[in-house]
């Protein structure tokens, strides 16, 4: 998982990253523009250096494929596992943990994603139930969800507790499909899955 800011809208510079870690699993990058834009391009060259800002301590976070920012409070980030129901806001500053909460009403199929977007509600966390495959699932299920969870204030010092999602489910009109990440619509809250794209 990884996580870059990139501030205020626009158009931005190309930026690179690498993983310091062996045995790192494929990274994807998405970059986005506007349909009435010219094409863009992406650099096939990757920094050498990094910076460690700290170690995620939190015995809840085990299987961790998600990532996502905070709206209300900067620094912020939300991490959650595929298979339990808990999501966890860690610091861009130390990666401390910051607040650990439970989503209650939810059991997940397979969350592979998560981002945060505008809601009734105000701000929103998006959680992506689109993979097929899981153990709590030992069949891979045909629909799938996205849940709508509204964000904790953690800056007033709501740091842990229930969290209520409100369900948005779907099927594909052909095959269902195995998908890995969400994208939010940054104004209209709109959400989309992106499928895994098939071996070969």
């Amino acid at each position: 998982m990884a996580h870059k800011g990139l501030g205020a809208a626009g158009a931005h510079p190309a930026f690179n990253d690498s993983s310091p870690y062996p045995n790192t699993n494929v990274a994807q990058v998405v970059a986005l523009r506007a349909a009435w834009a010219p094409t863009c391009s992406v650099g096939d060259t990757f920094a050498s250096t990094y910076t460690t800002v700290g170690t995620v301590a939190s015995p809840d976070v085990i299987e961790p494929p998600g990532i996502a920012a905070n709206r209300i409070m900067p620094g912020v980030l939300y991490v959650h596992n595929e298979d339990t129901t808990t999501v966890v806001a860690i610091s861009t500053t130390n990666a401390g943990t910051l607040g650990t909460f439970n989503v209650a009403n939810v059991t997940p199929a397979d969350w592979e994603d998560v981002a945060t977007g505008p809601c009734p509600a105000g701000s929103c966390i998006f959680m992506g139930d689109i993979g097929r495959s899981s153990a709590n699932f030992p069949v891979p299920p045909n629909e799938f969800a996205v849940y709508r969870i509204p964000e904790p204030d953690i800056g007033a010092g709501q740091t842990s507790g229930a969290l209520t999602a409100e369900k948005f489910a779907f099927v594909y009109p052909d095959p269902a499909k195995d998908a890995e990440s969400i994208m939010v619509h940054p104004t209209t809250g709109t959400s989309t899955s992106s499928p895994r794209r098939p071996a070969g």
